[in-house]
Parts: C-alpha cells; structure tokens; sequence
C-alpha cells in the first residue's frame, strides 16, 4: 500500500508526529513491533515545556491524574545529597498510559497503526520509500524512524563507534506508599544511576541505568548486582526493601549506547532517541522527543503543502534540532560521565550545595523552555 508518510516506531515522537501529520490531511502509517498498551524502559517524568503540545494534539494529561513533581534530590554512595527546586517542574505519567492514549488519537484522525508489524528492511529508490514488514510491502515519500533505542533500522546510522560505552537499562513499577508526590530522585551508584518518580494511579517508576561492566561483574545476574552495586547506596536499598513491585520481571534493554548519530541518512529522518540518545540527565527526554516531533511535523507539512523541497527539509530539520538540542545533549553527556564515579559525584554534590547558583545554570541548559507555537 501507499501512503505519503511512514513512521517506524510508536512511541511519544513517532505517535505524536502521527497525530500532527494525519490531521493534516497526511495519508500516515505507523508500524509498531508490540501492541499496545505495553511498558518501556523510560523515567516517565515529562517536563512542563510539552504540556501545551500534548494538549495541542488533543491530549488531556490532567484526565489521567499525573503526579505532580517539582523538587529533584539526588544522592551519592557516600552519603551525600542535594535537594533543588525545579522552576518550571513536570508531571510523572507512566508511558503505558500516554502512548495507549497517542495511540488512539492518531487512530481518530486516520493515521494507519500497524501493530506486531516490525519492519525488517527499506530501501529508497526513485523517490520512493520501499518497506518491508511481515505483513506485507508498504510504500511512502518520506519515511520517519522513531523507533526508540533499538531497532533493525538502528545499525544504519552510527556516526561514532559503540564500543566501551554500553549501559543496561531497568524499569520496575512498584507501590510504595511513603514516596513524596512531588519528588523525582536520581541516586547515583558506582557507573549508574536510578531515578525514582511517583506516577498515576499510586505507581512509583523505579529506572535505572547501569553500565554493563557492573552485569558481568555480578555473573550476568540483575539480582546480584542490585544487591552487591547498587544497593550500596543506601537510599536504592531502602527503595528496593520498601517497594512493592507490581510485575515479576522487570523491562531490561540492552546495548543502550548516547552516541551522536546522523538526523537523516539514507533519505531516512530520525527523531527522538533514534536521532541520538538522550541522557535522563539531559533533564528531560521525553520532552525532547515530543519537541523534536513538533519541530519535523511542522516541516513535513511544509513540504506536502509544496512550500519546501525533500532538500529543504533535511537541511531544515538538522539545523532546527541542532539549535534547541546539541547543546543540552553536550551538556547531559558531560553530567552523566562526571557522575558516573562516585569521587567526581561527590564533589560535584558538594559544589551545588556550596553554590547554589549553579543549580539554576544547569538546570536552564538541561531543560527546555515551552515550544508550542499554537
């Protein structure tokens, strides 16, 4: 079948992308490899900067009854913390709710969402878009790949080399009562972080990253190294002694690598984590997904409507997303590799308590400001 755009990934940019396209009288389908609703890997705190956006695509977040959160504490090995306010603050909402609920939107505007669809090639030929799922053959004019952090389209675009710098990720849901609303927490431990979040429905996200160095030191077992690694922060202890974990076995992705990769290649356009990943200490990934989303939806409705060429949009789209991003991700990458070890961690921690002020200068260059132009 034809279509004028495709998108690979149902995910927070690739359903939101869909929303905007669709609605624009964009003939859209989306192929997603699971079926919806499911769980992802993410911290599910989102930034106040999309609210407007997510509200512009007809999603109503305060439906949902989101926890809202606006103080960060984060802590070390060594006992030491920090505890800020967040000037603008967020909302923790679970992805399993806010991509279901995309979903649906997309689906009421007239995108196609193909679910258990994975595409397993492309190939562009004579301006066309060649795809290839188990389902069947697709064609498109301008394909989009959001698929996450991984896919059979991610080996195709690397600009930097992967090697040494790998990182499990692990996400649980739990109950745990006593955890504040209107905290999000990051507890450092040694080549990692957890990040804590309440969420809708008395949910608590519990995510963290680790790099994989620590797994094969704990003989390939989570267990192990939560409870020799991790735990030997004693604020992930307690967590871990006081949660109730709401499924048996947590999401585990692998490989996850924040490397710089190309915004197009191959006449393919990447958005949110496909186009790079984003550290959580970036401030916020979620975000940044649904800002780049905006930023492409609005340039690919330029080019349907014959305004730009396919050109003018790569070009467009690399130097927009270059403008709002390059330097938040700098800057995150550059946080995430001091905090990695507990001496910097610690002096790091020590210095924000000591100079208050550069609280404030870190959080503006890791968080956004409201995007939404409506």
């Amino acid at each position: 079948m034809n279509y004028q755009l495709g998108i690979v990934g149902g995910g927070l940019a690739g359903l939101s992308l869909a929303i905007q396209a669709s609605r624009a009288g964009i003939s859209t389908v989306l192929f997603e490899k699971k079926e919806f609703p499911f769980h992802k890997l993410c911290g599910e705190y989102l930034s106040r900067e999309s609210l407007p956006f997510l509200e512009s695509l007809g999603f109503d977040y305060k439906l949902m009854v989101p926890a809202e959160i606006d103080k960060l504490r984060m802590t070390n090995v060594s006992g030491k913390q920090l505890t800020v306010d967040l000037p603008l603050g967020g909302i923790g909402l679970s992805r399993y709710t806010m991509d279901n609920e995309l979903m649906k939107i997309a689906k009421t505007h007239g995108a196609m969402i193909l679910e258990n669809t994975s595409v397993q090639s492309s190939q562009y030929i004579d301006n066309v878009h060649y795809i290839k799922t188990k389902a069947g053959d697709y064609q498109c004019e301008i394909l989009v790949s959001a698929f996450g952090k991984q896919s059979n389209l991610s080996g195709k675009n690397k600009l930097e080399d992967d090697q040494g710098n790998n990182y499990l990720g692990i996400k649980y849901h739990a109950r745990l009562p006593n955890y504040p609303e209107e905290l999000i927490s990051i507890h450092n431990f040694k080549d990692g972080y957890c990040g804590v979040c309440r969420l809708e429905k008395d949910w608590v996200s519990i995510c963290y990253l680790s790099h994989t160095q620590n797994l094969r030191a704990s003989n390939n077992s989570i267990a192990q190294m939560e409870d020799e690694i991790l735990f030997q922060n004693s604020e992930i202890a307690a967590v871990f002694e006081h949660a109730d974990m709401l499924y048996q076995k947590p999401i585990a992705v692998s490989n996850i690598a924040f490397k710089k990769k190309a915004l197009v290649h191959e006449k393919i356009i990447y958005v949110g984590d496909a186009a790079g990943l984003i550290t959580p200490l970036c401030g916020n990934g979620m975000s940044m997904a649904l800002h780049g989303s905006y930023i492409l939806g609005q340039l690919i409705q330029q080019y349907f409507n014959n305004q730009i060429s396919d050109a003018d949009l790569y070009l467009e789209y690399d130097k927009s997303w270059n403008h709002h991003f390059s330097k938040r991700m700098a800057v995150g990458r550059s946080i995430q590799s001091a905090f990695r070890k507990e001496k910097t961690a610690d002096i790091g921690i020590s210095l924000l308590n000591i100079f208050p002020f550069l609280n404030k200068r870190i959080i503006s260059l890791t968080h956004g400001k409201n995007f939404y132009k409506g």
